[in-house]
């Protein structure tokens, strides 16, 4: 599977840069204080957390400002960590697609306990009557588990075709 290769990958470059080479780039980047490979992976990952969070805000506002849309359409919403993100940038409604419904149930508390006054729906089910509705589609972190072959690509992107607002 996709996860196993990942997960492979990480572990060989681990093996391959080793602590030596691990040590001496956090040096460069002012992290000495840390002192063994566990430590290492949590200051990494929340850099990586961080950074991606930054990213994801810039392409959400970057969107919004190109198309002056209040409706936006996730796929792959995971368990709502966008919400603040969505907030932020005015999105009156939002509709949240993920398959895992321990996700969505994760989602769906998130917002409950955010006590945001806007109109966020979260499902494992696609919201197929909502074509030409939306302004924005966005898929963030689950864009990669479209190309598990042609037909699932092709399959998504005629899913976002129709889910988008014309022009």
């Amino acid at each position: 599977s996709t996860r196993t290769k990942f997960r492979r990958l990480r572990l060989n470059a681990t093996r391959t840069y080793g602590w030596k080479t691990l040590k001496k780039t956090l040096k460069d980047f002012n992290y000495e204080h840390v002192k063994n490979m566990d430590d290492a992976r949590k200051v990494f990952a929340k850099n990586m957390r961080s950074f991606h969070n930054k990213v994801k805000t810039q392409l959400i506002d970057a969107s919004v400002n190109m198309t002056s849309g209040t409706h936006l359409l996730d796929i792959g919403c995971g368990r709502g960590g966008d919400l603040f993100k969505w907030d932020s940038a005015k999105l009156d409604y939002v509709f949240g697609y993920d398959p895992n419904p321990s996700y969505i149930e994760e989602a769906n508390r998130r917002f409950n306990a955010s006590h945001l006054k806007r109109n966020y729906v979260f499902s494992t089910e696609l919201f197929e009557s909502f074509e030409n509705y939306f302004d924005i589609v966005s898929c963030q972190f689950a864009i990669h588990y479209m190309f598990e072959n042609v037909y699932i690509l092709d399959q998504h992107l005629s899913y976002v075709s129709r889910m988008l607002k014309p022009n």
